[in-house]
């Protein structure tokens, strides 16, 4: 998810999940604000044998103090709001939703043209809001 306001990282970004295709067992939930160094987030990763081959439900619960991620229900990252600021909490705005196949890149480097074309299948999304 990406801020709708400022520039990037000031507007911030949740990234409910990452999956980098070099490590196929290996899923992230990252948090990208001013005071994380914009590329270098503040995240965890999770070991998930079949990330590549089995539909998953990932989850970000946000809210005012906290962001909670989870894989299947069960939490494995919180990032929570210090009350200093924007720099380290920008998410009092709202986000825009991305689905993203990225190919190759930063985090993942150089890309083989014999492993394409790939697959990106997404069974659903959901977005809940507590009034």
């Amino acid at each position: 998810m990406l801020g709708t306001a400022d520039t990037w990282p000031d507007s911030g970004e949740i990234d409910i999940m990452e999956h980098v295709g070099m490590y196929p067992a290996t899923v992230s939930s990252t948090i990208h604000t001013r005071s994380t160094a914009g590329t270098s987030g503040n995240g965890a990763e999770l070991n998930l044998p079949d990330a590549c081959t089995a539909f998953h439900n990932y989850q970000a619960t946000w809210t005012a103090d906290r962001i909670v991620f989870a894989v299947d229900g069960k939490a494995f990252h919180t990032y929570v709001n210090p009350g200093t600021g924007t720099a380290n909490w920008p998410f009092n705005k709202p986000q825009y939703m991305l689905l993203n196949l990225a190919v190759g890149g930063e985090m993942a480097g150089w890309v083989d043209p014999a492993v394409l074309p790939r697959t990106f299948e997404v069974d659903y999304v959901r977005v809940y809001q507590k009034r």
